[in-house]
């Protein structure tokens, strides 16, 4: 396996071992799908699933975990058709430009960089790409709860678009092997789904844009997920993330202040350089800010924390040293941007 290193080395382009067929023994899964039908997996048998909604815009999803421990995690986000759309929508070329620019937009990489796509499949059942990234800073064997290579892709079976994103704790194995193999064996066929296999209640995450918090994006960023909101600036590379989360009713800004702190040491130990930190203001709010930089992954990074009654808005700026200037306008851009919604 050769790595092509990209931006600061934590993440690399890889060829993974994943074109084998799967070694474990399958049964048939059957799950109903939008207007009719059933899309139809051969999933290994000791993979436990979860069905619910994708969290932005309520489509069908599936997402398999071992079944002890967390060795993997594999989720499948079913997209119907459109009644107007064309065969295009599921077509090859049009998956292949979906993947790349999910692996441009995840890497912060230009145009010119190899990706190194692989087919998912290529006959009259399935067609699809997919690409894999290792983070090389990440410990061997990664921390409990911690995924070291993460490989996405998108696939169409009968019209429909999967797109799937697998976390794996290793480069070689048979885990990810076993989740491409299980995207070949998709079809789609009339009639119902198992009865059982149904997505749940849909439940609002509290940290999607628009629900605690609203923030209009100036031009130059692209979206790759809106609950959490995760966003990268393509001039710059810098990755901008706003999340909400549960925290103690009563926690100021200072107790945000060392709550960061302490996430910052547990993420690179022993290689955060505080620049600043101290309290200041975001939405009309007192927040906990804090400036550094992260030496082991060759970062630099903005987090400010706005304790809300019930939660904590966290927003978090990470770019490389040498573009900090660049992009220190366009923070302090979403920083003014940002609203709060009434609690």
């Amino acid at each position: 396996m050769s790595n092509s290193l990209v931006r600061n080395g934590a993440l690399a382009l890889a060829c993974i071992g994943a074109a084998a067929c799967g070694s474990a023994a399958t049964t048939v899964r059957s799950y109903g799908l939008p207007g009719g039908g059933a899309l139809e997996l051969a999933v290994p048998l000791r993979w436990q699933e979860e069905i619910g909604w994708s969290e932005d815009d309520e489509r069908p999803t599936i997402t398999f975990r071992p079944e002890s421990g967390a060795g993997f995690l594999v989720r499948i986000v079913v997209l119907a058709p459109e009644p107007s759309a064309g065969e295009e929508f599921a077509s090859s070329d049009r998956l292949k430009a979906l993947v790349e620019s999910s692996a441009r937009a995840s890497l912060g990489v230009n145009g010119g960089a190899d990706l190194r796509l692989e087919r998912i499949g290529e006959d009259a059942h399935v067609v699809g790409w997919y690409y894999s990234v290792v983070d090389s800073l990440m410990p061997d064997p990664p921390p409990e709860g911690a995924f070291a290579v993460m490989t996405q892709g998108a696939s169409s079976a009968s019209g429909f678009v999967l797109t799937a994103t697998v976390l794996t704790r290793k480069q070689w194995g048979d885990d990810l092997s076993d989740a491409v193999s299980m995207l070949r064996t998709a079809r789609v066929g009339e009639g119902p789904g198992d009865s059982w296999r149904v997505p749940g209640p849909i439940v609002k995450v509290r940290g999607a844009l628009g629900q605690r918090y609203d923030l209009t994006l100036p031009d130059g960023f692209d979206v790759s997920s809106r609950a959490p909101l995760v966003a990268r600036h393509l001039a710059t590379g810098a990755l901008l993330e706003v999340d909400v989360a549960d925290r103690e009713s009563h926690a100021s800004a200072r107790d945000e202040l060392r709550r960061i702190e302490s996430e910052l040491e547990q993420r690179s130990p022993g290689s955060i350089l505080l620049r600043r930190r101290g309290v200041t203001t975001l939405a009309g709010k007192p927040a906990a800010d804090v400036e550094a930089v992260d030496e082991l992954r060759d970062e630099q990074l903005r987090v400010v924390a706005v304790p809300l009654e019930d939660a904590t808005l966290t927003l978090r700026w990470r770019v490389h040293p040498r573009e900090y200037a660049a992009a220190a306008p366009i923070l302090r851009g979403v920083l003014a941007a940002l609203t709060l919604t009434p609690e």
